[in-house]
Protein backbone atom coordinates (compact mmCIF):
# COMPACT_ATOMS: atom_id res chain seq x y z
CA UNK A 1 0.00 0.00 0.00
CA UNK A 2 2.83 2.43 0.80
CA UNK A 3 4.49 1.68 -2.56
CA UNK A 4 1.21 2.35 -4.33
CA UNK A 5 0.83 5.69 -2.60
CA UNK A 6 4.35 6.69 -3.63
CA UNK A 7 3.51 5.66 -7.17
CA UNK A 8 0.46 7.89 -7.06
CA UNK A 9 2.63 10.89 -6.17
CA UNK A 10 5.03 10.08 -9.01
CA UNK A 11 2.17 9.80 -11.49
CA UNK A 12 2.86 6.12 -12.23
CA UNK A 13 -0.70 5.14 -11.38
CA UNK A 14 -3.17 7.29 -13.22
CA UNK A 15 -6.84 6.47 -12.79
CA UNK A 16 -9.13 4.07 -10.97
CA UNK A 17 -9.14 1.98 -14.15
CA UNK A 18 -5.59 0.84 -13.32
CA UNK A 19 -5.52 -2.50 -11.45
CA UNK A 20 -2.86 -1.21 -9.05
CA UNK A 21 -4.99 1.83 -8.27
CA UNK A 22 -7.95 -0.38 -7.40
CA UNK A 23 -5.78 -2.16 -4.84
CA UNK A 24 -6.08 0.98 -2.73
CA UNK A 25 -9.80 0.29 -2.28
CA UNK A 26 -10.64 -0.54 1.27
CA UNK A 27 -8.00 1.79 2.76
CA UNK A 28 -8.76 3.83 5.83
CA UNK A 29 -10.09 6.80 3.84
CA UNK A 30 -9.90 9.05 6.90
CA UNK A 31 -11.18 12.60 6.63
CA UNK A 32 -7.95 14.23 7.76
CA UNK A 33 -7.00 17.74 6.59
CA UNK A 34 -4.91 17.81 3.45
CA UNK A 35 -1.16 17.88 3.92
CA UNK A 36 0.68 21.10 2.95
CA UNK A 37 0.88 21.36 -0.83
CA UNK A 38 4.39 21.32 -2.25
CA UNK A 39 4.45 21.72 -6.00
CA UNK A 40 7.28 21.52 -8.49
CA UNK A 41 7.72 24.46 -10.81
CA UNK A 42 10.03 22.62 -13.20
CA UNK A 43 8.24 23.81 -16.32
CA UNK A 44 11.30 25.07 -18.17
CA UNK A 45 10.59 24.96 -21.88
CA UNK A 46 6.84 24.72 -21.40
CA UNK A 47 5.17 27.72 -22.98
CA UNK A 48 1.86 29.27 -21.97
CA UNK A 49 -0.65 26.57 -21.13
CA UNK A 50 -4.42 26.55 -21.57
CA UNK A 51 -6.00 25.80 -18.19
CA UNK A 52 -9.71 25.40 -17.51
CA UNK A 53 -10.81 24.82 -13.90
CA UNK A 54 -14.45 23.78 -13.59
CA UNK A 55 -15.54 24.31 -9.98
CA UNK A 56 -18.81 22.41 -9.73
CA UNK A 57 -18.71 19.89 -12.59
CA UNK A 58 -22.05 18.34 -11.58
CA UNK A 59 -23.17 15.85 -14.27
CA UNK A 60 -20.32 16.85 -16.64
CA UNK A 61 -22.52 19.50 -18.28
CA UNK A 62 -19.77 22.14 -18.26
CA UNK A 63 -16.62 20.05 -18.75
CA UNK A 64 -16.32 21.41 -22.28
CA UNK A 65 -17.70 24.89 -21.62
CA UNK A 66 -14.36 26.45 -22.50
CA UNK A 67 -14.86 25.38 -26.12
CA UNK A 68 -18.03 27.52 -26.27
CA UNK A 69 -16.46 30.76 -25.00
CA UNK A 70 -15.10 32.94 -27.77
CA UNK A 71 -11.92 33.92 -25.94
CA UNK A 72 -11.02 30.32 -25.13
CA UNK A 73 -12.17 28.84 -28.43
CA UNK A 74 -9.70 31.10 -30.24
CA UNK A 75 -6.77 29.51 -28.39
CA UNK A 76 -4.57 26.90 -30.05
CA UNK A 77 -2.92 23.98 -28.34
CA UNK A 78 -4.10 21.40 -25.79
CA UNK A 79 -6.19 22.16 -22.74
CA UNK A 80 -5.70 21.03 -19.16
CA UNK A 81 -9.14 20.68 -17.59
CA UNK A 82 -9.64 20.16 -13.85
CA UNK A 83 -13.16 19.23 -12.77
CA UNK A 84 -14.00 19.75 -9.09
CA UNK A 85 -17.13 17.99 -7.84
CA UNK A 86 -17.97 17.43 -4.18
CA UNK A 87 -21.01 15.13 -4.43
CA UNK A 88 -19.86 11.53 -3.78
CA UNK A 89 -22.81 10.03 -5.67
CA UNK A 90 -21.81 11.92 -8.83
CA UNK A 91 -18.09 11.15 -8.51
CA UNK A 92 -18.02 7.81 -10.41
CA UNK A 93 -19.84 9.37 -13.35
CA UNK A 94 -17.58 12.46 -13.41
CA UNK A 95 -14.60 10.10 -13.33
CA UNK A 96 -15.90 8.23 -16.36
CA UNK A 97 -16.46 11.53 -18.18
CA UNK A 98 -12.86 12.64 -17.66
CA UNK A 99 -11.48 9.24 -18.70
CA UNK A 100 -13.51 9.24 -21.91
CA UNK A 101 -12.76 12.85 -22.85
CA UNK A 102 -9.03 12.37 -22.24
CA UNK A 103 -9.16 9.38 -24.58
CA UNK A 104 -10.84 11.52 -27.23
CA UNK A 105 -14.25 9.89 -26.84
CA UNK A 106 -17.59 11.57 -26.11
CA UNK A 107 -19.10 11.96 -22.65
CA UNK A 108 -20.96 8.75 -21.70
CA UNK A 109 -24.72 8.73 -21.06
CA UNK A 110 -25.68 9.66 -17.51
CA UNK A 111 -27.41 7.04 -15.34
CA UNK A 112 -30.11 9.56 -14.36
CA UNK A 113 -31.28 12.90 -15.80
CA UNK A 114 -28.08 15.03 -15.86
CA UNK A 115 -29.69 18.15 -14.47
CA UNK A 116 -28.87 20.44 -11.56
CA UNK A 117 -31.96 22.60 -11.09
CA UNK A 118 -35.73 22.23 -11.14
CA UNK A 119 -35.93 24.25 -14.38
CA UNK A 120 -33.39 22.00 -16.09
CA UNK A 121 -35.10 18.90 -14.72
CA UNK A 122 -38.53 19.92 -16.02
CA UNK A 123 -37.10 20.75 -19.44
CA UNK A 124 -35.37 17.36 -19.54
CA UNK A 125 -38.59 15.54 -18.61
CA UNK A 126 -40.50 17.31 -21.37
CA UNK A 127 -37.87 16.40 -23.95
CA UNK A 128 -37.53 12.75 -22.92
CA UNK A 129 -39.98 10.30 -24.42
CA UNK A 130 -39.89 7.88 -21.48
CA UNK A 131 -40.33 10.57 -18.82
CA UNK A 132 -42.88 12.68 -20.66
CA UNK A 133 -45.67 10.57 -19.16
CA UNK A 134 -45.09 12.57 -15.96
CA UNK A 135 -45.46 15.96 -17.61
CA UNK A 136 -48.75 16.75 -15.93
CA UNK A 137 -49.47 19.42 -13.35
CA UNK A 138 -46.97 21.60 -11.52
CA UNK A 139 -43.31 21.09 -10.77
CA UNK A 140 -43.87 19.26 -7.49
CA UNK A 141 -46.21 16.76 -9.08
CA UNK A 142 -43.88 16.16 -12.02
CA UNK A 143 -40.89 15.55 -9.76
CA UNK A 144 -42.85 13.18 -7.53
CA UNK A 145 -44.06 11.23 -10.57
CA UNK A 146 -40.62 10.88 -12.15
CA UNK A 147 -38.92 9.83 -8.94
CA UNK A 148 -41.55 7.12 -8.45
CA UNK A 149 -41.11 5.51 -11.88
CA UNK A 150 -39.77 1.93 -11.43
CA UNK A 151 -36.95 2.43 -13.94
CA UNK A 152 -35.87 5.65 -12.22
CA UNK A 153 -35.98 4.08 -8.76
CA UNK A 154 -33.88 1.20 -10.06
CA UNK A 155 -31.26 3.46 -11.66
CA UNK A 156 -31.08 5.78 -8.65
CA UNK A 157 -30.74 2.90 -6.20
CA UNK A 158 -27.80 1.50 -8.16
CA UNK A 159 -25.69 4.60 -7.62
CA UNK A 160 -22.98 4.15 -5.03
CA UNK A 161 -19.89 5.88 -3.69
CA UNK A 162 -16.34 4.90 -4.65
CA UNK A 163 -14.20 5.69 -1.57
CA UNK A 164 -11.01 5.70 -3.63
CA UNK A 165 -12.07 8.73 -5.66
CA UNK A 166 -12.42 11.06 -2.69
CA UNK A 167 -9.55 9.60 -0.70
CA UNK A 168 -6.66 11.70 0.53
CA UNK A 169 -4.19 9.83 -1.72
CA UNK A 170 -6.22 10.36 -4.88
CA UNK A 171 -7.05 14.02 -4.26
CA UNK A 172 -3.52 15.03 -3.26
CA UNK A 173 -1.88 13.13 -6.12
CA UNK A 174 -4.06 14.79 -8.72
CA UNK A 175 -3.68 18.23 -7.20
CA UNK A 176 0.10 17.87 -7.12
CA UNK A 177 0.33 16.62 -10.71
CA UNK A 178 -0.94 19.96 -12.00
CA UNK A 179 2.21 21.68 -10.74
CA UNK A 180 4.47 20.09 -13.32
CA UNK A 181 2.08 19.29 -16.18
CA UNK A 182 3.06 20.37 -19.68
CA UNK A 183 0.45 18.66 -21.83
CA UNK A 184 0.88 17.47 -25.39
CA UNK A 185 -2.83 16.71 -25.79
CA UNK A 186 -6.09 17.53 -24.09
CA UNK A 187 -6.33 16.16 -20.57
CA UNK A 188 -9.25 16.02 -18.14
CA UNK A 189 -8.70 15.40 -14.43
CA UNK A 190 -11.43 14.93 -11.83
CA UNK A 191 -10.85 16.33 -8.34
CA UNK A 192 -13.44 14.73 -6.09
CA UNK A 193 -13.50 17.39 -3.38
CA UNK A 194 -15.26 20.61 -2.48
CA UNK A 195 -13.71 23.84 -3.74
CA UNK A 196 -13.35 26.02 -0.65
CA UNK A 197 -11.11 28.50 1.12
CA UNK A 198 -9.37 25.93 3.35
CA UNK A 199 -8.12 22.35 3.39
CA UNK A 200 -10.15 20.02 5.56
CA UNK A 201 -13.67 18.67 5.37
CA UNK A 202 -17.05 20.03 4.36
CA UNK A 203 -20.51 18.70 5.13
CA UNK A 204 -22.64 18.51 2.01
CA UNK A 205 -26.37 17.84 1.81
CA UNK A 206 -28.39 16.10 -0.83
CA UNK A 207 -29.48 12.63 -1.87
CA UNK A 208 -29.81 11.64 -5.51
CA UNK A 209 -33.10 13.51 -6.00
CA UNK A 210 -31.60 16.76 -4.73
CA UNK A 211 -28.62 16.32 -7.07
CA UNK A 212 -30.99 16.45 -10.04
CA UNK A 213 -33.13 19.41 -8.96
CA UNK A 214 -30.71 21.67 -7.09
CA UNK A 215 -27.27 20.17 -6.69
CA UNK A 216 -25.34 19.24 -3.58
CA UNK A 217 -25.51 22.00 -0.95
CA UNK A 218 -22.90 22.94 1.66
CA UNK A 219 -24.56 22.69 5.04
CA UNK A 220 -23.03 25.76 6.64
CA UNK A 221 -25.24 28.39 8.27
CA UNK A 222 -28.21 29.39 6.19
CA UNK A 223 -28.42 26.44 3.77
CA UNK A 224 -31.67 24.48 3.89
CA UNK A 225 -34.49 23.18 1.73
CA UNK A 226 -33.04 19.89 0.46
CA UNK A 227 -35.44 17.96 -1.75
CA UNK A 228 -36.27 14.38 -0.82
CA UNK A 229 -39.47 12.63 -1.85
CA UNK A 230 -39.32 8.90 -2.57
CA UNK A 231 -38.52 6.93 0.57
CA UNK A 232 -38.26 3.71 -1.45
CA UNK A 233 -34.95 4.68 -3.07
CA UNK A 234 -32.46 2.23 -1.67
CA UNK A 235 -28.75 2.06 -0.93
CA UNK A 236 -26.44 5.05 -0.63
CA UNK A 237 -28.51 7.09 -3.09
CA UNK A 238 -31.01 7.91 -0.34
CA UNK A 239 -28.38 9.25 2.03
CA UNK A 240 -28.79 13.00 2.45
CA UNK A 241 -25.61 14.12 4.23
CA UNK A 242 -21.94 13.59 3.40
CA UNK A 243 -18.59 14.61 4.85
CA UNK A 244 -16.25 15.28 1.94
CA UNK A 245 -12.74 16.60 1.53
CA UNK A 246 -12.37 20.32 0.92
CA UNK A 247 -9.48 21.94 -0.92
CA UNK A 248 -7.94 25.37 -0.49
CA UNK A 249 -8.60 26.15 -4.13
CA UNK A 250 -7.06 29.61 -3.99
CA UNK A 251 -3.75 28.26 -2.77
CA UNK A 252 -3.85 25.52 -5.38
CA UNK A 253 -4.41 28.08 -8.15
CA UNK A 254 -1.52 30.20 -6.85
CA UNK A 255 0.81 27.20 -6.99
CA UNK A 256 -0.27 25.89 -10.37
CA UNK A 257 -1.45 28.69 -12.65
CA UNK A 258 1.30 30.91 -14.02
CA UNK A 259 0.75 34.48 -15.23
CA UNK A 260 1.62 33.41 -18.78
CA UNK A 261 -1.00 30.65 -18.80
CA UNK A 262 -4.44 31.27 -20.33
CA UNK A 263 -6.73 30.58 -17.40
CA UNK A 264 -10.50 30.02 -17.55
CA UNK A 265 -12.24 29.73 -14.17
CA UNK A 266 -15.84 28.58 -13.90
CA UNK A 267 -17.51 28.74 -10.48
CA UNK A 268 -20.90 27.22 -9.67
CA UNK A 269 -20.43 25.85 -6.16
CA UNK A 270 -23.79 26.35 -4.48
CA UNK A 271 -22.78 29.00 -1.95
CA UNK A 272 -19.08 28.30 -1.47
CA UNK A 273 -18.39 31.29 -3.74
CA UNK A 274 -19.16 33.50 -0.72
CA UNK A 275 -16.07 32.03 0.94
CA UNK A 276 -13.90 31.54 -2.13
CA UNK A 277 -14.09 34.96 -3.76
CA UNK A 278 -13.08 36.89 -0.61
CA UNK A 279 -10.19 34.45 -0.21
CA UNK A 280 -9.16 35.09 -3.83
CA UNK A 281 -9.21 38.82 -3.21
CA UNK A 282 -7.11 38.50 -0.08
CA UNK A 283 -4.60 36.34 -1.97
CA UNK A 284 -4.34 39.02 -4.69
CA UNK A 285 -4.88 36.76 -7.70
CA UNK A 286 -4.89 39.83 -9.93
CA UNK A 287 -4.22 39.20 -13.64
CA UNK A 288 -4.29 35.39 -13.34
CA UNK A 289 -7.85 34.93 -14.59
CA UNK A 290 -8.45 35.48 -18.30
CA UNK A 291 -12.08 34.35 -18.43
CA UNK A 292 -14.37 34.14 -15.40
CA UNK A 293 -17.68 32.24 -15.51
CA UNK A 294 -19.76 32.23 -12.37
CA UNK A 295 -23.17 31.75 -10.83
CA UNK A 296 -23.89 33.31 -7.47
CA UNK A 297 -26.34 31.83 -4.97
CA UNK A 298 -28.41 33.71 -2.44
CA UNK A 299 -29.40 32.25 0.92
CA UNK A 300 -25.97 32.47 2.59
CA UNK A 301 -26.19 34.34 5.88
CA UNK A 302 -23.95 37.40 6.01
CA UNK A 303 -23.20 37.66 2.29
CA UNK A 304 -25.14 38.86 -0.74
CA UNK A 305 -24.39 38.34 -4.41
CA UNK A 306 -24.60 41.99 -5.42
CA UNK A 307 -22.12 43.05 -2.73
CA UNK A 308 -19.85 40.10 -3.50
CA UNK A 309 -19.58 41.08 -7.15
CA UNK A 310 -19.23 44.76 -6.30
CA UNK A 311 -16.33 43.94 -4.00
CA UNK A 312 -14.63 41.85 -6.69
CA UNK A 313 -15.14 44.52 -9.34
CA UNK A 314 -13.69 47.22 -7.08
CA UNK A 315 -10.26 45.55 -7.04
CA UNK A 316 -8.31 46.74 -10.10
CA UNK A 317 -7.32 43.90 -12.37
CA UNK A 318 -9.05 41.15 -10.42
CA UNK A 319 -11.91 40.54 -12.84
CA UNK A 320 -10.88 39.97 -16.46
CA UNK A 321 -12.48 41.67 -19.42
CA UNK A 322 -14.43 38.48 -20.15
CA UNK A 323 -16.96 37.71 -17.40
CA UNK A 324 -19.87 35.36 -18.05
CA UNK A 325 -22.89 34.27 -16.05
CA UNK A 326 -25.68 31.82 -16.79
CA UNK A 327 -28.42 33.41 -18.85
CA UNK A 328 -32.16 33.13 -18.29
CA UNK A 329 -32.12 30.20 -20.75
CA UNK A 330 -30.50 27.61 -18.51
CA UNK A 331 -27.30 25.99 -19.75
CA UNK A 332 -26.25 29.02 -21.79
CA UNK A 333 -23.82 31.70 -20.64
CA UNK A 334 -23.81 35.36 -21.59
CA UNK A 335 -20.94 37.79 -21.40
CA UNK A 336 -21.41 40.51 -18.85
CA UNK A 337 -20.10 44.03 -18.90
CA UNK A 338 -18.01 44.99 -15.88
CA UNK A 339 -19.84 47.52 -13.68
CA UNK A 340 -18.18 50.58 -15.12
CA UNK A 341 -21.27 51.84 -16.82
CA UNK A 342 -24.94 52.27 -15.90
CA UNK A 343 -26.92 49.04 -15.61
CA UNK A 344 -24.03 46.59 -15.52
CA UNK A 345 -24.66 45.46 -11.97
CA UNK A 346 -28.34 44.96 -12.58
CA UNK A 347 -27.55 42.66 -15.51
CA UNK A 348 -24.88 40.80 -13.58
CA UNK A 349 -26.83 40.14 -10.40
CA UNK A 350 -30.23 41.79 -10.54
CA UNK A 351 -31.58 40.09 -13.64
CA UNK A 352 -30.26 36.69 -12.73
CA UNK A 353 -30.87 36.74 -9.00
CA UNK A 354 -33.81 39.08 -8.61
CA UNK A 355 -32.04 41.81 -6.66
CA UNK A 356 -34.15 44.80 -5.68
CA UNK A 357 -33.50 48.25 -7.12
CA UNK A 358 -32.53 49.47 -3.66
CA UNK A 359 -29.82 46.81 -3.36
CA UNK A 360 -28.56 47.53 -6.86
CA UNK A 361 -28.25 51.20 -5.93
CA UNK A 362 -26.22 50.36 -2.85
CA UNK A 363 -23.91 48.18 -4.96
CA UNK A 364 -23.42 51.00 -7.47
CA UNK A 365 -22.57 53.44 -4.70
CA UNK A 366 -20.04 50.96 -3.28
CA UNK A 367 -18.14 51.10 -6.55
CA UNK A 368 -17.81 54.91 -6.63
Amino acid sequence: RARLRRALWRGQVGTPLDPAYRALRGGPGSMLPLAPLAYSHTLAGCGPRNVYVDLGASWCNTLQLHTQLEEAAARSGPWMVYAFEAAPLIAPYVESCTVELTAGRPIPPAPVPPTGSTADFLAYVRSNEELRVCDKGGASRIKACVFALPAMVRNMSRLSVDPVLGSRETVEARLAAAGHACPERHSYTAIHAAASDANGTATMGGGIEQLMVGGSKPLFAGQSGLYMHNESIGGQAHRSQWDVRSVDTVRWIQHNVRPEDFFVLKMDIEGFEHKLIPSMLEANLTDLIDVFVWECHYGVIGSKCHSLFARAASVPGFLPKAVYTESSSRGHYQKMELPRREGAISRMTGRHEGVSRKRIGRARRALK
